[in-house]
């Protein structure tokens, strides 16, 4: 489930892709109005993203080479983030072939993310959503398993 093999990487980017393509994500609602796809770098901002949590999410310019690199060292990971169109709900899409282990054991543990401090949203991300707000507020965010991938939930509330 969480190989660091290459096929499991161009899986997991390929998945990403016909998802926004189709701009369909199952069990997201019916429909996903708005999507961007971003690279996560998991820590804390105070500690130079050392820790748990998100230290900062990186707008991805599509390059896979970079996300590959990311990958091997176990701090990063590929995410799309969506809107749905029928709720306005705000997410972030994780997809298991672009996690690795210890990524999942330490920043996932039991089924939660956890943001000790606030995480500010690129200035593209909270523009192309349309987000009112501009950072994901600290807290505790449960890990949905939906079809291929997870689902991440954040209240617009906490990150005012």
């Amino acid at each position: 489930m969480y190989s660091t093999s290459a096929t499991a990487l161009q899986h997991g980017l390929l998945k990403q892709q016909r998802l926004l393509e189709s701009a369909r994500l199952p069990g997201f609602g019916h429909h996903a109005d708005k999507f961007y796809r971003c690279e996560v770098i998991f820590g804390m901002p105070s500690a130079d993203c050392a820790g748990t949590g998100i230290c900062k999410i990186v707008v991805n310019r599509g390059s896979s080479g970079r996300t590959q690199q990311m990958r091997k060292d176990c701090k990063h990971t590929g995410a799309i983030f969506a809107r749905s169109g029928e709720t306005g709900e705000f997410s972030m899409l994780l997809f298991p072939e672009l996690l690795c282990t210890e990524l999942y054991r330490r920043h996932l543990r039991q089924g939660v993310l956890e943001l000790h401090e606030p995480c500010r949203l690129p200035n593209d991300l909270s523009a192309a959503l349309d987000l009112p707000f501009r950072q994901l507020g600290a807290g505790s965010y449960v890990l949905e398993v939906r079809h291929g991938y997870y689902q991440i939930k954040f209240n617009p509330l906490a990150g005012a």
